[in-house]
Formats: C-alpha cells, structure tokens, sequence
C-alpha cells in the first residue's frame, strides 16, 4: 500500500479511503496533497488532534463554499463541494475515540452534507429506512443509470468495520449505477449511523440484517427480486460471504 504518511501506517490506511474516493466525488487530489503535506509530523507523533483539526478545517472551508454556490444558483459546484465536504468530515471523527464529542459532531454534519447534494446527484436516490427488530437500518437506495427494464437488478452494498454507507457510495456504490445496477448502501449494525446515532451493535448472524435488507428490496415494485445481490467490503466481505444466496 503507498503510503501517505511513511511514519504512520494507521494514519496512511485511513488517507487511502479519501484517495480512492477521488474518482467518484469524495475527494480532491490536491485538498488531500495539501492535508497530508502539513500533517507529516503530526504522523510521527499520532497526533490525533492534529488529524481532526486538519479535515475538519477542510472539510468547514468546503461546507462553506457548498453553501455559497448553492445561493449563487451554482447546483453542480454545490453539489461537488457537499460530497467533499462529507467525506472529509468523517475522515475528521475517524481517528477521535468514541468518548470525545467532536466524534458525533463532525459525523452528523457530514450526514447532513451527504444529504444536500443527494438531490443534485445523477440519479438523486432516495433515503430509505429499513424494517430490522423493531427499528431500523439507515440506508440510500439509487436506482441505475441504464433502465433496460422496468424492475432493476440491485446490489446491497454493507460497510465493514469502520465504513459508512457514505464512503461506499464513492468507493464502488456510484459505479455500479453505471453497469446498469441499482444499489442499496446500508449502514449495517455497528457501523456509522446505525452505531452513532441508534446504538445498533455489531452482530456475528450478519444474516439477519442482510435478510432484512432483501426483504425490502423485494417489497420495491422497481426491483427484480430475483436478481438480488450482496457486496461488502473488509470485515463485511466476512459476513458477506454466506448470503451470497438467498
């Protein structure tokens, strides 16, 4: 792995998320040169608050500039500049312990930046709730690009350990809308929302979150419920695995 910060592995394994987002709108190549460059030292020392400063200084600094082309009816600039913004906020609460409340801030604005450029995404998807124990999963459903018949083949695509729903969108879930594939990214239990903000912990039986997941995507009248798959990445390629079929 290329290392972002050669004196950091951790530091350099979280940068590559941001890196390999680029492609799909979560990230710019010279805002991450420019964060990496003045974090150097702050790497050797596991500066964590430095970590935190940094991105969510970016991340502020793109929330604003998000805001002021959507008042100058710039939508597409807007748009751009949200996307980055929520990714550079969750890089920001990445490293923080789960006790410091900057942790949970940085996290809900990035949500909140996610969902501004939502509706000026191509296609705009929908923010779905899906049925589990008595709650339910957080989740975006984007139909695909191509519509070669009127119910779409789907992909549900889990976060792994420490993912998000968002993340996924630009790591593969934005693609698979161009192969012709819908994809529903799901905050599994213990992963970003689910865990942030509804207390929904990990679980070994991954198989029931993703039965939950199916079984909405079979109620949708737009998706063929016989062409149903599972992606996942890290630890969710794990718990993947054996729900390759249904």
């Amino acid at each position: 792995m290329f290392r972002v910060f050669p004196a950091n592995y951790k530091w350099s394994l979280a940068a590559a998320l941001v890196f390999n987002a680029a492609p799909a709108g979560g990230g710019e190549i010279g805002e991450l040169h420019h964060v990496a460059w003045q974090l150097q030292d702050a790497a050797a020392r596991d500066d964590v608050d430095a970590w935190y400063r940094a991105w969510h200084a970016l991340a502020e600094r793109l929330a604003a500039l998000a805001n002021d082309a959507a008042a100058r009816g710039d939508p597409i600039g807007a748009r751009d500049c949200w996307l980055r913004a929520c990714h550079y906020y969750q890089m920001a609460d990445r490293l923080l312990p789960p006790s410091d409340p900057r942790k949970r801030a940085a996290f809900e604005a990035s949500l909140r930046c996610f969902e501004a450029a939502r509706p000026l995404l191509y296609p705009p998807g929908e923010r779905v709730e899906i049925p589990y124990e008595g709650t339910a999963l957080p989740a975006y459903y984007f139909p695909p690009l191509r519509h070669e018949r009127d119910r779409a083949p789907v992909v549900v695509f889990f976060d792994g350990l420490d993912v998000t729903k968002e993340i996924c969108y630009f790591l593969a879930g934005r693609h698979l809308l161009d192969y012709g594939l819908g994809c529903l990214l799901v905050d599994g239990p213990g992963n970003g929302e689910s865990l942030r903000l509804r207390g929904l912990h990990l679980r070994p039986d991954w198989e029931v979150p993703a039965r939950a997941a199916v079984d909405y995507l079979q109620m949708r009248p737009d998706v063929d419920p016989e062409r149903i798959g599972i992606l996942a990445l890290s630890l969710g390629g794990y718990y993947a695995a054996p729900n390759v079929k249904w």
